[in-house]
């Protein structure tokens, strides 16, 4: 299939441009009925998944998790996720969304599947389409021409299906306005803080203590412990053996190129206008404005210094705005695009970034350059000696290893090594607490062997180790005098919590009634009063900090609903909180944003509209999932 296309193919050995289009679309199984009764993992409309379609689906998303989570990624993890069941939903969505594609009789043509896959840029060299590129990709992916060329048809048939449904999706002007109120608005609100600490409570006798450590005995459960004995192979005792020489030095320069080169650098000068990310966008124009006239007046002649000291508001401004040299990436992306696109002298309009409004000032430019072999010898020097008494390292490490295999003892094969067995203490997950060298490597290690077994080689990244566990502590509940102290802690902050939520529910209930009286009703008790003044949805509370639960609630009342339902829980204590006053935010911002909103919000209605039509025609499908792929309760 395709031929055309095969002769115009190419290799590119990133796989994200496969993963892009293969994520979600796999291969159907072939053979007898009675094979694929077999070898299926679901059907619909009694038509089959294979298994094969199932764990290309599984394994891609595996894939996407180890990139997320790397090192993080554990079997609770993968439980919590529901891998299994995420994939088995993917290929569930796939076939129901050909089968709408066939209903609906779209398809794909030769020339839309030549110019689709063309067009990716990971088959091109040059811009142009390549043979070698194409194939080698698919090959180092396992894969055959056919087999992509039909699983991009699929892709392209779903997006059909896909564009079809969404296509008549619009946004209002009104819907924009009411996104941006609902995102912009403001409120003010008074609060009641009841602070547990403020409540003293006594105790607990015997008999409570005891309650309290039965009810939560897994808070007080012991980490798991290991003590092991362990031998550390430090390469600094092998430098001395290596030498290195001019020949070695200049070999490595003339292969490793990249690692010489000295980026473009920037000498900068720049005013600061600050204001925040959040800011309404009066602010923001305010802050613009008072930036664009100090662009103004430097760009007719004024000495840029003095006028970084007498308008910046970043820390650079008592020195005149000087940043010094810096590299592209050491600033922020606005920032450094405009900074490392002006020419020596130049001064910018107006640039923002998270931190405010910048004016920028080029001093001086650095061009990108090359170091030469007598500007890095030294540096060369040393890599070479590192790594090679690394290696010196690593192989002796490998001697002892070999040497302690036969009677599973570290000591015989430190003998002749002139190394020394050590013995650690017990120790949890994270790491002995003596100075090692990678404590996290040299615990992750020693737990994932079984007690007497020495571990293979172990990179610490400055050295390597072997390691023997030679006992383990499993974790344990203990005993409740053991854990006495903590318990009372426990116990008596629990207490005061208790008192904390009556004293702020008895307020609650006080200030609901017709005769409640906010302001007598807070001066009568151990209560914290005040009022945050005006602030956004998803911004820090003044006076309160942070707290997304009372950020909620504040926004449900009116002054028709003045109080909330229940009192407030946070880290400080319990609040109780009442209406104060709500503001709308200016058309001038909405004006700004108006489009921005409409893209956002449109592309969100689209995913809903697609969403319904999988969720309908799930509904409407007959889909049956073998029992072994089921999800166990």
């Amino acid at each position: 299939m395709l031929d055309l296309m095969r002769k115009k193919a190419g290799t590119w050995m990133i796989k994200f441009i496969l993963g892009v289009i293969i994520i979600v679309f796999t291969f159907w199984g072939v053979g007898s009925w009675t094979a694929q009764k077999i070898n299926r993992v679901a059907t619909v409309d009694g038509e089959p998944i294979t298994v094969e379609t199932y764990r290309f689906a599984y394994n891609q998303l595996m894939d996407q998790m180890r990139r997320q989570f790397g090192n993080n990624l554990s079997e609770d993890l993968l439980k919590m996720l529901n891998v299994d069941e995420q994939a088995m939903n993917q290929v569930i969505d796939q076939k129901l969304l050909l089968k709408e594609a066939r209903r609906l009789n779209f398809d794909v043509t030769k020339q839309e599947l030549v110019a689709a896959i063309a067009g990716y840029p990971g088959f091109q060299v040059d811009g142009v389409f390549n043979r070698r590129r194409y194939e080698a990709v698919l090959s180092n992916n396992r894969m055959s021409p056919e087999s992509f060329e039909a699983t991009q048809e699929k892709s392209m048939l779903i997006d059909k299906v896909r564009r079809f449904v969404t296509q008549n999706a619009k946004v209002s002007d009104l819907e924009a306005r009411e996104w941006y109120n609902w995102r912009n608005s403001e409120v003010n609100i008074d609060y009641a803080l009841f602070a547990p600490a403020k409540y003293p409570v006594t105790g607990p006798d015997d008999s409570q203590a005891q309650a309290y450590f039965d009810a939560n005995q897994e808070r007080y459960r012991t980490a798991p412990m290991v003590k092991a004995e362990y031998v550390f192979f430090d390469p600094t005792l092998h430098a001395r053996e290596v030498t290195v020489t001019q020949e070695d030095i200049l070999e490595y320069y003339d292969s490793h190129p990249d690692e010489f080169r000295v980026p473009k650098q920037v000498r900068a000068r720049h005013v600061l206008i600050k204001v925040d990310q959040a800011a309404a966008a009066v602010d923001v124009e305010k802050a613009r404005e008072q930036a664009a006239k100090v662009a103004r007046l430097a760009q007719e002649g004024g000495d840029f210094a003095e006028l970084a000291k007498e308008y910046s508001q970043g820390p650079s401004g008592a020195n005149g705005g000087d940043l010094g040299f810096f590299n592209k990436t050491d600033m922020v992306v606005p920032f450094a695009d405009k900074a490392f696109a002006m020419q020596a002298g130049e001064i910018s309009d107006p640039v923002r970034t998270r931190f405010g409004w910048h004016v920028i000032k080029v001093e001086q430019i650095k061009a990108s350059q090359i170091k030469t072999p007598d500007q890095v010898d030294a540096q060369i020097s040393s890599r070479l000696k590192d790594a090679a008494a690394k290696n010196l390292a690593y192989e002796q490490a490998d001697r002892v290893f070999e040497s302690s295999y036969e009677d599973n003892s570290l000591s015989t094969g430190v003998a002749t090594e002139g190394l020394t067995v050590v013995t650690s203490g017990f120790f949890d997950r994270s790491g002995p607490q003596q100075d090692f060298v990678n404590g996290q490597a040299f615990a992750q290690a020693a737990f994932s062997l079984p007690e007497g077994e020495i571990s293979d080689i172990v990179d610490a990244g400055q050295g390597f180790y072997l390691i023997k566990v030679v006992a383990k502590k499993p974790a344990t509940i203990p005993e409740l005098a053991a854990v006495r102290e903590r318990v009372d802690q426990d116990w008596q902050q629990q207490e005061r919590d208790k008192l904390a939520m009556r004293a702020a529910a008895a307020f609650l209930e006080e200030m609901q009634s017709p005769s409640g009286n906010w302001e007598q009703s807070t001066a009568k008790g151990a209560v914290e009063t005040g009022e945050t003044g005006f602030f956004k949805k998803n911004a820090e509370i003044p006076h309160i900090g942070q707290f997304s639960q009372i950020a909620a609630a504040a926004f449900e009342l009116s002054s028709d609903k003045p109080l909330p339902a229940a009192p407030l829980k946070s880290e400080k204590g319990v609040y109780v909180i009442r209406y104060k006053d709500r503001k709308l935010p200016d058309s001038t911002g909405f004006t700004q944003e108006k489009k921005t909103i409409q893209t956002s919000l449109l592309g969100q209605k689209k995913r809903d509209l697609f969403a319904a039509l999988v969720a309908n025609l799930r509904t409407n499908s007959e889909i049956l999932i073998e029992d072994r792929y089921k999800k166990q309760p």
